[in-house]
């Protein structure tokens, strides 16, 4: 039976194929070891992080990194929540490698959707997206580890649509459908720029904001 694919294309997204609690207690210096993940991007030498306590007593720490990317951590008790933003302008990272790898497993499992050529350009994007994350995430991630990544969320797809090798579903989905009809009409060389332009600049690649 055909299924349904949640993918709502937007403004941001056009640009990116086409190329209250008060805080208390403020103060700035090096950041004391959270146990998370992020504390070795905290705790780098000159690193500038501003400290807040918040009203209902949740500490924060946030930390503008290079290329406009701001990291804010919330604190309280054991808990801890991360919200990195990408503020450049250019464009969430992972949000767009995200999006680019949900719309080529649906090219390439739906018959209905054929489309070789779309799907090439998406995969060339998604290969230099790798090479990007790879180099710019703060901690160690291999090109290996992330095309791994892509291929365990290959294979959940297809197990989740009962995808077999040499079957090919029916999409019913009108937005990925238009996506893809963008980018074939897009003028020679301008989906390629859009990647240029959102990888044109070194910075934390991640998810937010999203589309």
């Amino acid at each position: 039976m055909p299924f349904r694919i949640s993918c709502r294309p937007t403004a941001a997204l056009a640009i990116w194929i086409g190329g209250a609690l008060l805080l208390a207690h403020p103060g700035i210096g090096h950041s004391e070891s959270w146990n998370t993940p992020y504390d070795s991007l905290f705790e780098q030498s000159g690193a500038e992080v501003t400290t807040s306590t918040l009203e209902d007593g949740t500490e924060m720490r946030r930390l503008m990194t290079p290329g406009d990317v701001e990291v804010t951590q919330y604190r309280k008790g054991e808990k801890v929540r991360t919200v990195a933003t990408d503020k450049s302008g250019l464009g969430a990272v992972r949000c767009v490698w995200g999006f680019y790898i949900e719309i080529k497993m649906s090219l390439d499992a739906c018959s209905n959707l054929e489309n070789p050529e779309v799907s090439e350009r998406l995969g060339v994007a998604i290969n230099r997206i790798n090479k990007f994350i790879s180099k710019n995430w703060f901690d160690q991630i291999s090109i290996e580890q992330l095309e791994d990544s892509i291929e365990n969320r290959v294979i959940k797809f297809h197990e989740h649509n009962n995808v077999s090798s040499g079957t090919g579903l029916q999409c019913q989905n009108r937005d990925i459908q238009h996506i893809i009809n963008l980018i074939e009409e897009l003028p020679d060389g301008e989906f390629e720029r859009g990647i240029d332009k959102l990888l044109s600049v070194p910075r934390l690649p991640v998810s937010n904001p999203c589309l």
